[in-house]
């Protein structure tokens, strides 16, 4: 079993109330017990719990359904190891079992738009003169 330290907080640092249930996303044995894929609730004080949960395998994950102002459903790889950082536990995507991909900031397609526009520009052709003052085209 593997203590996850949860600490959860409004923007401006105010502990959040509420629990946050955590689900396995499929039945897995202990020794000769099944374990069946119903959450386990888990209240917070002040903002803070610390579960000790089960260590996911590559087949299987925690669904983390934060329910409190605010949160969100994650779903998380728990190691063997601990104590571990609730904030620290990786988002997995739960289609493909492999590590979440992390969101680019909203900034980054606006300025690929931009760069792509650039590259249209350097590639168009240009004007230039030849000895004799007549224009003609460059890059055409």
């Amino acid at each position: 079993m593997t203590v996850v330290n949860i600490d959860l907080a409004t923007p401006d640092g105010t502990p959040l109330s509420g629990p946050v249930d955590f689900t396995p996303t499929m039945r897995f044995n202990v020794a000769a017990q099944v374990r069946l894929p119903t959450p386990v609730r888990v209240p917070l004080v002040a903002g803070k719990a610390a579960p000790d949960l089960e260590p996911s395998t590559p087949q299987w994950m925690w669904e983390a359904n934060e329910r409190v102002n605010g949160g969100k459903r994650r779903y998380v790889q728990v190691p063997a190891v601990g104590p571990v950082n609730y904030s620290s536990l990786p988002d997995i995507d739960p289609d493909t079992l492999l590590p979440a991909a992390t969101p680019s900031p909203a900034w980054v397609a606006g300025l690929a738009g931009l760069q792509s526009q650039v590259d249209t520009l350097n590639a168009a052709p240009s004007i230039g003169i030849d000895t004799d003052g007549r224009p003609y085209l460059i890059g055409a």
